[in-house]
């Protein structure tokens, strides 16, 4: 979804309701406490909207859930929604299953690009989605590179959305044939 809950963004907005109600969803759990997120749900006339009863969106949802009194982990917080709405929550700790697949897939990928498997590999994402305010100064990912490629003998590997070449060739741009050898670029 593209609309950022801009009044004046009449296109974007009309664009995600429309995908919303093309989904033709029964049930929706708002886990932004935003406004916006409720408005557009009731928009796409999306019967059943759960979500927390906060930022004036009570009257949107049909089910609304009082926020909890003290400050919890994020976690904790989205879990409490959804006990609270009946839906039993699962582990606190996120778990991740790769398929073998997968893995030879990435490996296959990694040793076309030149990956040398008995260096230690290290991945990078130093983009940002939503400007640079989180960003971290791509002449210090590359001195962070220079040095994990000189001084353990690593691979790294520059990962992102195809909005982050910039960055990514702006860090490869500095960098020596020495390490840069031992650079991959996957952004995009």
């Amino acid at each position: 979804l593209g609309w950022k809950g801009r009044l004046w963004a009449r296109t974007a907005r009309r664009a995600d309701t429309a995908s919303l109600a093309a989904l033709g969803a029964d049930t929706a759990v708002l886990f932004p406490n935003s406004f916006s997120t409720a408005w557009l749900a009731a928009r796409a006339a999306i019967p059943d909207r759960w979500g927390y009863a906060r930022d004036l969106r009570g009257r949107l949802l049909t089910r609304a859930v009082p926020r909890p009194r003290r400050s919890l982990h994020q976690v904790a917080y989205y879990q409490h929604l959804t006990s609270t709405l009946g839906v039993p929550a699962g582990a606190r700790q996120p778990e991740v299953t790769v398929p073998d697949s997968a893995i030879e897939s990435a490996r296959g990928l990694l040793s076309a690009r030149g990956w040398d498997p008995s260096r230690p590999l290290i991945v990078l994402a130093p983009g940002a989605a939503y400007g640079t305010a989180k960003q971290w100064p791509p002449r210090h990912v590359e001195t962070l590179v220079a040095a994990l490629v000189r001084g353990r003998r690593a691979t790294c590997v520059l990962v992102g959305s195809h909005g982050d070449r910039v960055t990514t060739s702006a860090i490869r741009d500095g960098m020596s044939q020495e390490v840069i050898d031992h650079v991959i670029d996957l952004a995009g």
